[in-house]
């Protein structure tokens, strides 16, 4: 079964209160942008460097923080 084929029997067996919400979903996929670019070597480097800040405790927002407080 395909992923087409799959999302057609959900949508089959979906209760008619949802469907109107499904559509909404549906289109809003539809119509975004698409992400697929590769990442740049930067943004590899930016998000491996906040991955692991995040493992160590260590939250890059805590500075955003601060300042708002101090606003």
């Amino acid at each position: 079964m395909t992923a087409k084929d799959e999302l057609h029997s959900l949508i089959d067996e979906l209760p008619q209160r949802e469907l109107a919400t499904a559509r909404r979903f549906l289109k809003y996929l539809r119509d975004c942008e698409s992400y697929d670019d590769p990442l740049t070597p930067e943004e590899v480097a930016a998000s491996n460097a906040a991955w692991h800040a995040y493992l160590e405790g260590t939250d890059p927002g805590e500075t955003l923080k601060k300042v708002r407080q101090e606003l």
